[in-house]
């Protein structure tokens, strides 16, 4: 069974126990799309509050960064906490733009296919 969080305006994570009290404070608030945007590297990298967690772990994982097209495409990492989410979706840019520079350096190709 998923658990659902909120953020305050402080970016604290507090549980919530009811779905309706979380689907209420969704529609109220749009944490969700938190830092996107299209790279010359040919993909998007974007960096989303999920507010739920399917998987327990302690703290819960409910930020995510996800990569779609180039070099990294599929690209999914989580995290704890709001610093944590924009770190990683700086590192994630990088990632792609190193790479993408190391193949064009090299002249070689290289396609990413995700299943």
């Amino acid at each position: 069974m998923p658990h659902f969080y909120i953020v305050d305006n402080d970016d604290n994570l507090r549980e919530v126990t009811s779905p309706i009290e979380w689907t209420v404070w969704r529609l109220s608030h749009d944490p969700r799309i938190m830092v996107s945007g299209l790279l010359d590297e040919g993909c998007e990298v974007s960096t989303v509050f999920l507010g739920r967690a399917d998987v327990p772990s302690d703290p819960p994982l409910v930020y995510e960064t996800m990569v779609f097209g180039g070099i990294l495409d599929g690209l999914t990492v989580q995290y704890a906490s709001h610093a944590e989410a924009i770190d990683g979706h700086l590192k994630a840019i990088e990632a792609v733009k190193e790479l993408t520079a190391k193949l064009a350096a090299t002249g070689e190709t290289f396609l990413a296919t995700v299943e």
